[in-house]
C-alpha cells in the first residue's frame, strides 16, 4: 500500500475502534438501564468531548399491553440481542476488516498499467463479486 493509503487506513481503524467502543458503552449502559428498571428503556443521550450523558430514561411506552399480535418486546429487550450484537461485533474485527484488508493489500500490489479497460473491468466486478459474497 502507498503511504498515504496506509495511513488513511490506520487511521480508519481507530476511527472504527472509537466508535466501537462508544456503541459498546452506550449499549452496556441500555442494558444496565433496563436490568435496573426492569423494562426496555427509551433513552435520549448525547456524545460530547467523548464522553456518553444520558439525558432521560423512561420506560417504553409504544408497546400494546398483552396483545398476542405485538412482537415488539422482543426486540426493544436489549436483554435478548445484545449477545448477537457482541457476535456480529467479533465477526466484523476479527473476520471482515482483515479479509477487506488483506484483499486491498492483494490489490495495492496487483500492476493494473498493463490491462486493457475491458480486463480492468473485470477486475473491478471480481473485487466488487468478493466483497459481496464474503
Amino acid at each position: 500500500m502507498t503511504e498515504s493509503l496506509w495511513r488513511h487506513y490506520l487511521l480508519t481503524k481507530q476511527r472504527q475502534r472509537s466508535y466501537a467502543e462508544q456503541v459498546n458503552q452506550l449499549f452496556q449502559l441500555a442494558y444496565n438501564l433496563e436490568q435496573q428498571f426492569g423494562l426496555p428503556q427509551d433513552i435520549e443521550w448525547t456524545l460530547s468531548n467523548n464522553q456518553l450523558f444520558i439525558l432521560q430514561s423512561r420506560p417504553v411506552t409504544a408497546k400494546k399491553a398483552n396483545s398476542a399480535e405485538d412482537r415488539r418486546g422482543w426486540y426493544l429487550s436489549l436483554t435478548e440481542v445484545f449477545d448477537n450484537l457482541q457476535q456480529l461485533h467479533h465477526v466484523i474485527v476479527n473476520e471482515r476488516l482483515p479479509a477487506m484488508a488483506s484483499e486491498a493489500k492483494r490489490l495495492d500490489d496487483y500492476d493494473l498499467n498493463p490491462l486493457s479497460d475491458h480486463e480492468l473491468a473485470q477486475k473491478l466486478i471480481g473485487a466488487v463479486s468478493f466483497i459481496t459474497l464474503a
